[in-house]
């Protein structure tokens, strides 16, 4: 996977969307294969591997008894990353994501959305290499949909590998530019375009899903070349 695209997982539950992904970023180990990122193999040099990553777990965590601000602090120290900066982060994720208002309320108190924006704003806060994300918009608002997939170009655009896990295909046509499908053999299209009209434009492929429920295994949409290789290597360079 190269910097500057975007790629996604998309695929039914229970298909190992948020297994993978929790491999990538070393939350579990393989039983074989391996996983570098930023040029750094994620069993053997965690911390520099993790360093330049920003991730968002598929199930909301957060801690209940620290505000907005307080936590991306906390996100933005465990970073290292200077005051100035950490600020000036906070400042702009208040904005991006329309939750200036809640910056003081604690973050036990808030809603599913509202905690989902706050993750991806510590995500975001030190402008990652690498950005592994698990259902990422789950319960957001259109609006802050939106902001974020405007965002997650604009990283891109500045060269950073993204990595997006969704079963809503909507999401994925917003964001990826081509498509394949990993099953019992590798089936290739060459755009996004094409599997739109090859499913019929509607919205969520048939055919897509259906070899990704009986093989079950994760339906892989990408910007950038068309891969074929299998997944026991993962390279995630940012």
């Amino acid at each position: 996977m190269k910097g500057g695209e975007i790629y996604g997982l998309l695929g039914p539950n229970g298909a190992g969307k948020t297994t993978l992904l929790k491999i990538v970023v070393e939350l579990l180990r393989p039983d074989a294969g391996s996983v570098t990122v930023c040029g750094f193999d994620i069993q053997r040099d965690r911390r520099r591997a993790l360093a330049c990553t920003g991730y968002v777990p598929e199930n909301p965590v957060g801690f209940d008894y620290l505000t907005v601000r307080e936590f991306l602090e906390f996100v933005g120290a465990l970073r290292g990353l200077p005051r100035e900066r950490v600020e000036e982060s906070i400042e702009k994720c208040l904005d991006l994501f329309g939750i200036r208002d809640k910056e003081h309320e604690f973050m036990g108190r808030l809603s599913h959305g509202t905690v989902q924006k706050v993750l991806v704003s510590a995500a975001f806060m030190h402008e990652p290499r690498v950005l592994v994300l698990d259902e990422p918009i789950s319960g957001m608002d259109p609006e802050s949909q939106r902001a974020f997939k405007d965002e997650v170009r604009r990283m891109a655009a500045s060269g950073a590998a993204v990595l997006i896990s969704s079963h809503m295909l909507d999401t994925a046509r917003a964001t990826l530019l081509m498509a394949f499908s990993l099953v019992v053999s590798t089936v290739a299209f060459t755009g996004f375009s094409v599997l739109m009209e090859y499913s019929g434009g509607g919205p969520l492929p048939e055919v897509l899903l259906a070899a990704s429920v009986l093989a079950s295994i994760p339906v892989l949409l990408f910007g950038g070349e068309v891969v074929t290789d299998t997944l026991s290597t993962v390279d995630v360079a940012g």
